[in-house]
């Protein structure tokens, strides 16, 4: 990467409070944030902006630049079968960097449609996924009591995830051979890792690389 082109790492926390930081004064939550207190103290904090309190529409505000009302995603958050999604024909950051050379990555909850293969991650810019389609789920066993389907996936049976297993890798569900390696592993670390091993394999690359990193916590 070079100057023009740097190396990029957007990470999202589910539903974090305000003040649940440190150098906000770590709210309700009193917790220890020594990570992100030294890139609030070493960086720039923009503290007058739109967001949204729930995933759905704060996710594609964050990855369009545009409102969630304009996106028509302002109401609620995206359920199960539910026939809809980020706008197709709205690029998002990972469409606008990509045309600009850069790879891109996104690790962890997508939550901006699923009932068709054409609003999956890898077709909204990404080149390689890995994580949850939907809102949630149990952090430990990666599993979902909430029924959805992605109509026609190229690697799948019509309908997944009812009460089942819920980890994607790119296009398709794990195989019960790969998800049984991450059964009992905590989402935040199940994505940590993965988001390292990313770095290490790109970020050395003079290719400028994007990773999204969107954790499923503290939802």
């Amino acid at each position: 990467a070079d100057d023009e082109r740097p190396h990029i790492v957007l990470a999202v926390v589910d539903d974090l409070g305000w003040s649940d930081v440190g150098y906000q004064g770590s709210g309700d939550l009193g917790g220890a944030t020594p990570q992100l207190d030294a890139l609030a103290a070493e960086g720039v904090a923009f503290e007058a902006l739109y967001g949204a309190a729930e995933c759905t529409p704060s996710r594609a505000m964050l990855l369009t630049g545009r409102h969630a009302v304009a996106l028509g995603l302002q109401d609620s958050v995206i359920h199960g079968t539910e026939p809809r999604g980020l706008d197709l024909t709205v690029a998002t950051l990972a469409d606008k960097l990509g045309a600009r050379g850069y790879g891109t990555s996104a690790v962890g909850k997508w939550h901006l449609g699923f009932h068709t293969p054409k609003y999956l991650p890898r077709r909204r810019g990404f080149d390689s996924f890995f994580g949850i389609l939907t809102g949630g789920g149990d952090h430990f066993a990666h599993s979902t009591t909430e029924s959805f389907s992605v109509r026609g996936n190229l690697t799948s049976s019509t309908t997944h995830g009812a009460t089942g297993r819920n980890l994607w890798e790119d296009d398709g569900p794990l195989g019960a051979d790969a998800f049984a390696g991450y059964d009992g592993v905590h989402t935040t670390a199940l994505y940590a890792e993965r988001a390292l091993k990313i770095v290490d394999a790109k970020f050395s690359s003079k290719d400028p690389h994007f990773l999204y990193l969107a954790y499923q916590a503290v939802h």
